[in-house]
């Protein structure tokens, strides 16, 4: 939230390159937070465990009285053994000679097939151990490409206006100071609705789905007015609406997901990421086309805003598709 007033007070002292220098070296501490990050194996102590010295004289006598108790009771087992042990020395004989020629035989072929079995054995489970880590079940619920789809682009298209939006702002003739102001407003908006957010989760419980696909309708609306009106005021309230709405897409993305897929959050959540990634590859070079193509930073703003709709389609589907089966 106070990262446009320090840019826009750093662009004022030191301009462009010095501003990225300096925002440089502030992002470069994040390498210092991560060198500190150790396992905490790492640091664990050996703690000695006091252990009592056990009383040796009480357990000699006890082994005494043991021992004269199976004294007793092997002299009378021995002789029964004694005609059983002289039939197994006849049987083991026999036994030993046949089993001798026969492992001579074997031993080659038995070492050589434990060896491929191991290194087969040794592939199956590093591949088994990176496939199993990762539940790519869900991908056989067309549910989920729904919900994927939608949540992909409108997370994308959301990213690429914000960075977006700093230069938009500027083309359409605001001063940087102005900018700084609509800013602030967007990360301000955004920082409330997450606290709000936050707490009416943690006493009621919200329906994810239906507040997402509002958030998604008013979001085009909000980037329409947007783009076209030129006032100031008017810009510095929809710079917070938009913030707003942006929280709701970042933060609702994980509720959804968390909610339709508990057991499977880990998979769905990365098969998403990976989606995002995908999309956003998509975007940038849809974003600089027309950039390039056209010259209009509007063209460009409206563009996304085709794509919020398209994740409208689809999860407005879904949703009848839902409220149709639960009626009836």
């Amino acid at each position: 939230m106070i990262y446009p007033a320090i840019a826009q007070l750093l662009m004022d002292n030191y301009g462009f390159r010095g501003t990225q220098a300096i925002v440089a070296a502030f992002s470069f501490n994040s390498f210092f937070a991560a060198f500190v990050l150790h396992p905490v194996k790492w640091h664990m102590k050996k703690i000695p465990t006091s252990n009592e010295t056990p009383n040796f004289s009480e357990l000699s006598l006890h082994k005494k009285k043991h021992h004269r108790s199976n004294k007793e009771f092997s002299e009378t087992a021995s002789n029964e053994f004694e005609s059983r042990e002289l039939l197994n020395e006849n049987l083991t004989e026999i036994l030993s000679v046949e089993k001798k020629s026969l492992s001579k035989s074997l031993t080659s072929i038995a070492s050589f097939g434990n060896a491929v079995i191991y290194v087969e054995l040794r592939k199956r489970t590093q591949k088994s151990s990176l496939w199993n880590s990762v539940d790519f079940s869900v991908l056989k619920d067309l549910n989920y490409w729904i919900i994927i789809f939608a949540l992909s682009i409108s997370l994308t298209s959301e990213m690429t206006v914000m960075s977006l939006l700093p230069v938009f702002l500027l083309n359409k003739g605001f001063n940087n100071s102005d900018v700084t102001l609509m800013m602030t407003t967007f990360f301000a908006t955004d920082l409330i609705v997450k606290i709000g957010i936050s707490l009416i989760t943690a006493f009621y419980k919200i329906k994810t789905a239906e507040i997402y696909l509002a958030n998604a309708i008013l979001t085009v609306i909000f980037r329409i007015a947007f783009t076209e009106i030129n006032s100031f005021w008017f810009s510095v309230i929809l710079s917070g609406l938009l913030g707003g709405a942006r929280c709701c897409i970042h933060v609702l993305n994980l509720l959804i997901l968390t909610e339709i897929y508990t057991d499977k959050f880990a998979s769905a959540y990365s098969l998403n990421m990976v989606f995002s990634g995908i999309f956003a590859m998509i975007f940038g070079v849809m974003v600089g086309f027309i950039k390039n193509t056209t010259g209009s930073d509007s063209l460009v703003l409206y563009s996304l805003t085709a794509a919020q709709i398209v994740c409208i389609l689809p999860w407005s589907i879904k949703l009848l598709y839902s409220f149709i089966k639960e009626t009836k």
